[in-house]
């Protein structure tokens, strides 16, 4: 019946056929953008498009086609607008804790934070993301610490 269905997802979407290879069928890169990621199918033909002059009560019908079925992947590239960078335990993910809703794992050993966490400040009518870094440490870049 070619019936759209739109799903909102925010900017920075990126959508993938699948997990494994990920091959990227589109990204959401602007506001109000539309990507088509599987074809509806063909309407049928029910008895009122068969009537005619001289056979009012048709009993007739086409079937239609099935659309397309797709699995895909939604992944969301969250940018920050403030990094917290430092060495592990000096209280970044306290911190974070302290001025955000979020609730990143605090603990008294180094690299608790293992991934980066986010959060958002809200300050009067204005917000901005924060992001909790892992912490750095020498030599990171050739894979000490979590690299």
């Amino acid at each position: 019946n070619k019936l759209s269905i739109f799903f909102l997802v925010s900017m920075g979407t990126t959508i993938f056929k699948n997990k494994i290879n990920k091959k990227i069928i589109g990204k959401m890169i602007t506001d109000k953008q539309t990507i088509l990621l599987a074809k509806g199918g063909i309407k049928g033909w029910g008895n009122n498009h068969f009537k005619s002059s001289t056979n009012r009560t048709p009993y007739k019908k086409t079937n239609g086609t099935l659309g397309e079925k797709k699995f895909i992947n939604l992944e969301l590239l969250l940018i920050a607008d403030v990094g917290l960078i430092g060495l592990p335990n000096v209280g970044k993910s306290t911190l974070i804790n302290i001025i955000t809703s979020a609730k990143p794992k605090i603990d008294i050993y180094p690299f608790t934070t293992i991934i980066p966490q986010l959060g958002v400040v809200y300050i009067e009518k204005k917000t901005f993301i924060i992001v909790d870094i892992p912490g750095i440490t020498k030599n990171s870049s050739k894979g000490h610490g979590l690299g």
